[in-house]
């Protein structure tokens, strides 16, 4: 069973998804890039996953993250 992620953890992870890098979800979130990994960190531990590719992944084969075709 996966843990939870909390709102900016699926914050962070959308933008991870829609291919935002590290500075660029610092920015837009208003936060360091050190908090972003941060959030980073706990997200791949959350969901059990070695990359940011696979986090995605996972996210989205139970449901935690809706991807839009745009």
């Amino acid at each position: 069973m996966l843990e939870q992620l909390t709102d900016r953890e699926l914050q962070v992870l959308g933008l991870v998804a829609a291919g935002r890098r590290n500075r660029e979800i610092a920015e837009v979130l208003n936060v360091t890039i050190k908090t972003v990994e941060f959030h980073l960190s706990n997200i791949l531990g959350k969901l059990n996953a070695q990359s940011r590719t696979e986090a995605v992944t996972r996210a989205w084969q139970v449901g935690m993250l809706r991807l839009n075709a745009s």
